[in-house]
């Protein structure tokens, strides 16, 4: 499960004459909060973007803030396109995780074992020589 959080400080937002906001320090805003979405503006304030195949690789985009503009009517052009603010990405793709290593098998600890005690009898038995 893939979360995203926009921490918003002092957001006093004027867009035309479609829009006058603002937000006080530190505020949390809900995801994907629309505040305008008329005549070709598209206000969006916390916005967050699921990606992946769902399975193997997810991410997550998070935009504090998300403008749209579609068609409007600029200094006698058309302005189109979006206007993000403060954008942050994170993926993670579990086909790049390597699988841990093997478990050895049962016999491979009981050569293992037989090995230090076969050891530790030989330095137990083994004759001293006086100097």
């Amino acid at each position: 499960m893939l979360t995203g959080t926009s921490v918003i400080e002092n957001l006093n937002l004027q867009l035309l004459s479609l829009l006058d906001f603002g937000l006080g320090a530190n505020a949390r805003v809900s995801p994907n909060t629309v505040l305008i979405n008329a005549m070709g503006i598209r206000v969006t304030l916390n916005q967050q973007i699921i990606g992946g195949n769902g399975g193997s690789s997810q991410s997550l985009t998070t935009n504090a803030i998300t403008i749209v503009f579609d068609d409007q009517r600029l200094d006698g052009r058309l302005l189109t396109g979006n206007l993000m603010v403060g954008s942050s990405y994170a993926a993670i793709d579990m086909d790049d995780i390597s699988p841990p290593s093997a478990i050895p098998e049962p016999a491979i600890w009981l050569q293992l074992i037989a090995g230090f005690g076969l050891t530790g009898a030989m330095l137990r038995y083994r004759k001293t020589v006086a100097a």
